[in-house]
């Protein structure tokens, strides 16, 4: 899984998209609340998930709320 396909980028860019709401909403509740506390997972079939979420290895991605992503 070392070259990301391009279905896979995409559900990247749009989880960085999710993460930003999230951390936007919990911030007009918590103004001292971390950023770094919330993360998505992206699956190989590009389903994403917003908050903490956990995978198994070789299930997919990671991104934070700064655009990287890791490989699980």
């Amino acid at each position: 899984m070392s070259q990301i396909s391009p279905t896979l980028s995409r559900a990247c860019q749009l989880a960085v998209a999710a993460i930003d709401w999230e951390v936007t909403k919990r911030k007009r509740l918590n103004p001292s609340f971390n950023p770094d506390e919330v993360w998505a997972s992206v699956t190989l079939d590009a389903n994403i998930r917003v908050g903490t979420p956990l995978l198994r290895e070789g299930e997919g991605y990671y991104v934070n709320h700064r655009g990287y992503s890791w490989e699980v």
